[in-house]
């Protein structure tokens, strides 16, 4: 997963997104790699609207509104449970992710009077 995720420069990825059948979602917004097993969210508040695409939908972006902040509980990959902060983009890619582990995609959480759209094709974008 994390190979995959480097290849395709995003921040985060859900287990099934790979055809791996695990509640396991892995998160890199740039403070370093987080593993999280069997992840739930227990707390959120605010609200924050942005910009979302997918590994699962190349090509397509929408703006979505998720929290702001949130706290999720979720194993490591020994066993411990641990607790995990996210605010702003790590928030919504906690949401992001955990929502794959439950077969939702952001299109499904795109903010009111949003709709998808077309982004350049990543093939175009690594050869500028």
């Amino acid at each position: 997963m994390k190979q995959t995720l480097k290849k395709a420069e995003g921040v985060g990825l859900a287990a099934p997104q790979v055809g791996v059948l695990r509640r396991v979602v892995i998160v890199d917004v740039g403070d370093g790699l987080l593993e999280l097993v069997n992840p739930e969210i227990i707390f959120s508040e605010g609200s924050r609207r942005e910009q979302e695409g997918c590994l699962s939908l190349p090509d397509r972006a929408g703006v979505t509104e998720r929290p702001q902040r949130v706290r999720v509980r979720a194993q490591n990959r020994y066993g411990d449970w641990c607790l995990y902060e996210g605010v702003d983009l790590k928030a919504q890619c906690f949401c992001h992710e955990i929502d794959h582990l439950d077969g939702i995609l952001y299109p499904d959480r795109l903010a009111p009077g949003e709709t998808l759209f077309r982004t350049e094709p990543q093939e175009k974008k690594k050869k500028s």
